[in-house]
């Protein structure tokens, strides 16, 4: 393409109403359209040609939107991650790919703008800035704690073990047991006080997911799964299409009844993804004598 097939944004502009609602939908847009800002422009500057537009109207934007803000990061961060974790592991000798080489700079200076932009910013802006740095810490910390567990002998009942008394530790940096409210990485509208250490477990599977289970500020529980060692990104993009298909055919009045749990990636390498708890086919039947039934709530 070209750069006028490039939407142009104005800085100014502002935000719609509903645009916290089509978050997730537009995350998928905003990654092609920043890929292909970067690529469009093969001099020296063509890391930040294009950029302006999108980059500002999002790191803007991101400065007033709290959830935009905490999205906005970690695709960022995981992106920049992924090129630097491509060449770690790339054959000894291999030449480095121009475009890739384009892009990751392209995200590291989006992402260098939006830390900037939020530490520069308001009161709000800077506090937003605050507890990114504290997501940070937190998942840096899941991420030790999960590679100590895999290194530790043991069956699965002892691995799990080892996995509550790890998470029970008061850490200097960062205390699960007192998070203070920190919004969860993967729904930032969800404010975790503590990781309920005792209710922690693993899955029967290779890769062995902890089940984390969280109290929120207004006491309730929320429920993930962090997995360690599965890039998450696919499938984050599977779960946005099937949320923009949804409201697409609920705007022509057709509803699959559909309620798409969150998954969000960390790294290459880890994430977090909403646990729901199974209702079998059975028990479905049960309590409502049909699945036709039970779908007319």
């Amino acid at each position: 393409g070209t750069s006028q097939d490039t939407p142009r944004i104005s800085t100014d502009d502002e935000l719609p109403p509903d645009f916290n609602e089509e978050l997730d939908e537009t995350t998928i847009e905003e990654e092609e359209s920043l890929e292909t800002s970067a690529t469009i422009d093969d001099g020296e500057n063509a890391a930040t040609d294009g950029l302006p537009d999108l980059a500002s109207f999002l790191i803007k934007s991101a400065c007033k939107d709290a959830a935009l803000a905490n999205y906005l990061y970690w695709y960022l961060k995981v992106e920049v991650d992924s090129y630097h974790w491509r060449d770690t592991t790339a054959a000894t000798g291999a030449q480095p790919n121009a475009e890739k080489a384009t892009l990751r700079a392209m995200y590291g200076t989006v992402l260098r703008r939006l830390n900037r932009a939020l530490g520069r910013g308001g009161l709000e802006a800077k506090r937003r800035a605050t507890l990114l740095t504290k997501q940070q810490l937190f998942v840096n910390q899941l991420v030790e704690i999960m590679k100590a567990v895999a290194k530790e002998s043991g069956n699965r009942k002892k691995k799990i073990d080892f996995l509550k008394s790890r998470l029970a530790v008061h850490d200097k940096s960062l205390d699960l047991s007192n998070l203070g409210g920190l919004p969860l990485p993967l729904d930032p509208s969800v404010r975790v006080q503590a990781v309920m250490a005792d209710r922690a477990s693993l899955f029967n599977s290779n890769l062995m997911p902890c089940k984390l289970t969280f109290r929120t500020a207004d006491n309730r529980q929320y429920v993930t799964m962090f997995k360690r060692g599965d890039d998450l990104r696919q499938d984050q993009l599977v779960i946005q299409m099937i949320r923009l298909m949804d409201k697409l055919l609920r705007a022509e009045n057709l509803d699959l009844r559909l309620t798409p749990y969150q998954v969000l990636a960390t790294s290459v390498q880890d994430g977090f993804v909403q646990f729901i708890d199974g209702s079998p086919l059975r028990d479905v039947i049960a309590e409502w004598s049909t699945i036709q039934a039970s779908s007319r709530l």
